[in-house]
């Protein structure tokens, strides 16, 4: 038996997931990191928010791509340490269309989706050999309210993925944000990340005490001096 200590533990990668409605301002999370240390998987093809920007991404229209492109960051030499995915929900949504045209009733079988899951679960474990490597992987996911029932109902706001795997990517995942945009007279209009997980709202925060925070990762992920870190509600 190998007895290991915590506090020797190797310095890993993270794994995060930023929800939120379309147009909310997800794609620009990425803009907010040092743009050599960034790198995209587009599926979304929605990166004409970054033009300004120089970073660097691939498209990917499919499984295929995906595991491709995670085998080319392992095997190859950069400076990445911020790897994106945007979005897992449209990954998954280009898989069903996939498995549909090979279908002669054009829809996807029970089956399909049973196939759907299962490379679902193994493109969210392949990105722990990511971390392993020090990057920090994030999933960018659009927002879907689900019915939960039993002596508990209640609608609440989750990451929109198959249901059957979003227990999965809980337990994967080190921080898990809603971005919302606020309401609040002295910060209204203003985009900000909520951390704090409420009886409506799935959110999970590991890495620091931060409950709320304003919509850029470089604050989040300590990038910033602290003293010019600040919470927004």
């Amino acid at each position: 038996m190998e007895i290991k200590k915590t506090n020797e533990q190797a310095d890993t990668g993270l794994t995060c997931v930023f929800y939120g409605q379309s147009g909310v301002g997800k794609t620009t999370l990425v803009g907010t990191l040092p743009e050599d240390e960034v790198f995209v998987l587009d599926i979304d093809k929605g990166l004409k928010v970054l033009k300004g920007k120089e970073i660097n991404y691939v498209p990917v229209g499919s499984k295929l791509d995906y595991v491709q492109t995670v085998e080319d960051l392992l095997t190859t030499d950069h400076d990445y340490k911020y790897v994106f995915i945007d979005t897992l929900t449209e990954l998954g949504n280009l898989e069903l269309v996939n498995y549909a045209k090979n279908q002669s009733s054009g829809m996807p079988t029970l089956q399909n989706y049973g196939q759907l899951n299962m490379n679902l679960r193994d493109m969210m474990r392949s990105i722990r050999h990511l971390c392993d490597k020090g990057m920090t992987v994030i999933f960018l996911m659009h927002e879907e309210i689900y019915e939960l029932r039993g002596n508990d109902t209640r609608s609440v706001l989750m990451p929109a993925l198959r249901e059957k795997i979003i227990v999965e990517l809980q337990a994967l995942c080190d921080v898990i944000g809603h971005v919302e945009i606020s309401e609040k007279e002295e910060t209204k209009g203003q985009r900000f990340i909520r951390l704090e997980p409420t009886s409506n709202v799935i959110c999970k925060n590991r890495i620091n005490d931060l409950k709320y925070c304003k919509a850029d990762l470089s604050v989040l992920f300590g990038v910033e001096e602290e003293d010019e870190k600040e919470e927004v509600k």
